[in-house]
């Protein structure tokens, strides 16, 4: 792994708490997320409308791809906005896009 310098913004508030000021320094250490992703109910009830194969393929993702769906969807400030980013995502799944792949826009 290498040792580098890298900006990293925070916000005010939490700077406050930490009683760092801007431009301070700070030493942070990164550990990856090993979580496996939930699949919300909701997740499951959509992809049994349509065909099998994309379920299937949802599943057959890494976790990390998973996840990086199910977090765009769960960003969503508005019912609409998470219907309709769950459907983009059964059509870039229906197409075998995983979330970082070339294609449609997410």
């Amino acid at each position: 792994m290498g040792v580098g310098k890298l900006l990293l913004p925070e916000r005010a508030e939490i700077r406050k708490k930490s009683k760092k000021k801007a431009g301070d320094y700070v030493h942070v250490i990164l550990y990856p997320d090993e979580s496996v992703p939930e699949i919300p109910s909701e997740i499951i009830d959509c992809s049994q409308n349509g065909p099998k194969a994309v379920y299937e393929t949802f599943l057959a993702f890494t976790d990390g791809v998973r996840k990086a769906y199910l977090d765009r969807i769960y960003r969503a400030k508005t019912e609409n906005t998470k219907a309709r980013r769950i459907l983009r995502m059964m059509d870039r799944v229906q197409k075998k896009l995983r979330f970082y792949d070339q294609g449609e826009a997410h």
